[in-house]
């Protein structure tokens, strides 16, 4: 049995059948009373664009290395985007943001780009000066903390993405750190099809070794069956999507580019709320630490690529371990080849960002590399990806 190691933790099944209850207790946000579940993070933005009164035609101010979704969520509100100037080294040119401020801006957007924390102080400084609201995009700095003071709390809204960190079908969650604000809708429990497929992909793409038993070879084929069985069912009910012009929610997934104005009010599933309740977060992060700072060790001085954190905060959960290296889609299709599924990072360009003026979030777009170090995986594993790299460097080295 070849190897293959996920991008993404994927055993669902662990947690729920344990009983962690520190999780719930004592982390946030999840222990936050102002935490407002969605089906993803994108739902999660808008809504929270809506709470903050943001009406069509008002300013936001985007960074100009972004996934694409963000962009599309304020657009789809009817928002004028602007975008601000993200260093090579994915920290905010604050001067920049600022010359970009107008009478008409009314938001400011931060990420805190793969787990690692923003500065955000003199951010902050400049949103009250002018009056603006600031929106923490925290999707990949679940579990994340600078001088133990979480991420998501210093902004006036706050928003997650769990389902990044976490083996999850769906999830993602609003925090309004505002005093006053107030979201009065309800939201409903997301598409059952729709979530069973994404945790039969889960279970399809769960870690591999190399060499095989017969009970790793008996346990793939029953996952391979499982995936198969429901992906024809997918394909029969995309046909009666079709012929009957429904909306297709059993189709739906929980990532990918589209935004769809008739999910706004999914909320997140029971399976996805019980997970996040039994997580082991202390192991999560450390295990993301350790397996961080493996390739760190690594990686720090080879001059074959460069490293956008060359250090690992203490309070940093990284998402993943990211390279900038020539030839990126040569090398993540390599790395596919060799059984290690990592990250071409953002590479779709949003026609709504004047890429001309933003050489380094071109840059970024073409070169980033993510190599996996969540939680399922161990010291080994981040040897066969060092391992499974050399072999694609000495095959299409730049």
């Amino acid at each position: 049995m070849s190897l293959y190691i996920p991008s993404k933790a994927t055993n669902w099944v662990q947690p729920l059948f344990t009983n962690n209850n520190k999780f719930a207790a004592n982390t946030y946000p999840i222990n936050s009373e102002r935490l407002i579940y969605f089906y993803s993070g994108r739902y999660a933005l808008s809504a929270g664009l809506t709470v903050l009164g943001l009406k069509p035609g008002d300013k936001i101010l985007l960074p100009s290395y972004n996934c694409w979704i963000e962009v599309e969520t304020a657009l789809s509100i009817g928002l004028n985007v602007q975008f601000y100037r993200i260093k090579s080294d994915l920290t905010v040119d604050v001067n920049h943001l600022e010359r970009c401020i107008d009478e008409e801006t009314r938001a400011v957007l931060v990420t805190h780009y793969m787990g690692f924390p923003q500065s955000l102080d003199e951010i902050k400084d400049v949103c009250r000066r002018y009056g603006l609201y600031l929106i923490e995009d925290c999707a990949h700095a679940f579990l994340s903390d600078r001088g133990g003071v979480p991420v998501g709390t210093i902004g006036d809204i706050s928003i997650f993405s769990f389902r990044k960190s976490l083996p999850i079908p769906d999830g993602g969650g609003l925090v309004l750190n505002l005093p006053g604000l107030l979201y009065g809708k309800e939201t409903r429990k997301p598409n059952g099809l729709s979530l069973a497929f994404v945790l039969v992909e889960y279970l399809k793409l769960q870690k591999r070794g190399e060499g095989h038993t017969a009970r790793t070879i008996i346990e793939q084929i029953i996952r391979n069956l499982a995936y198969w069985t429901y992906l024809g069912l997918r394909f029969y009910l995309r046909g009666i999507h079709k012929v009957s012009g429904d909306r297709g929610h059993y189709l739906v997934y929980p990532s990918g580019n589209f935004y769809r104005s008739d999910l706004e009010n999914w909320g997140i599933s029971d399976i996805s709320r019980k997970t996040l309740k039994r997580s082991d977060i202390v192991t999560i992060k450390r295990n993301r630490q350790r397996n961080f700072q493996v390739l760190l060790e690594y990686f720090r001085d080879d001059s074959r690529v460069k490293l956008p954190f060359s250090e690992i905060e203490k309070g940093a959960c990284p998402l993943f371990f990211p390279i900038i290296i020539e030839n990126r889609d040569g090398f993540y299709k390599g790395m596919r080849e060799m059984g290690i599924a990592g990250h071409d990072w953002w590479r779709d360009f949003h026609p709504a960002v004047p890429w001309d003026q933003f050489a380094e979030a071109s840059f970024l777009k073409r070169s980033v590399l993510g190599l996996p170090v969540h939680q399922e995986l161990k010291v080994d594993d981040m040897e066969r990806i060092i391992k499974a790299f050399e072999a694609v460097w000495k095959k299409i080295g730049v």
